[in-house]
């Protein structure tokens, strides 16, 4: 992975391959706070964000402040970030996602990649 742009790549290649099929690349600029989505006929979204921030926990809530007022309605946010997260870290994240937004959330951090 060279930049940004690439680890993006990686990010859809590697969720493709672990039960995510479908995945549509949106990322760049005007992606509307996604970086990718699946869509399945009749369901809402799952939509898809990646960074290398070590604030991930920002970039989390920016994400999802930006997906919902876009209004994607995602079923699920998959967020993947490149920190090591602790339990705690993984455990208050799904809470507040699922707390504030009202969505699943599927976490990739370090350890899972």
């Amino acid at each position: 992975v060279s930049d940004y742009r690439e680890f993006e790549r990686f990010c859809s290649a590697l969720l493709t391959g672990v039960g995510y099929p479908g995945i549509e690349p949106l990322g760049g600029t005007g992606d509307k706070g996604r970086d990718a989505v699946a869509r399945a006929d009749g369901e809402r979204p799952i939509v898809f964000a990646y960074t290398v921030r070590s604030d991930w926990r920002t970039k989390l809530v920016s994400d999802c402040k930006r997906i919902d007022k876009m209004q994607h309605h995602p079923k699920k946010v998959v967020f993947v970030c490149t920190e090591a997260l602790t339990a705690t870290e993984n455990d208050d994240a799904h809470k507040l996602v699922s707390d504030k937004f009202g969505w699943e959330l599927d976490l990739f951090d370090l350890e899972r990649i």
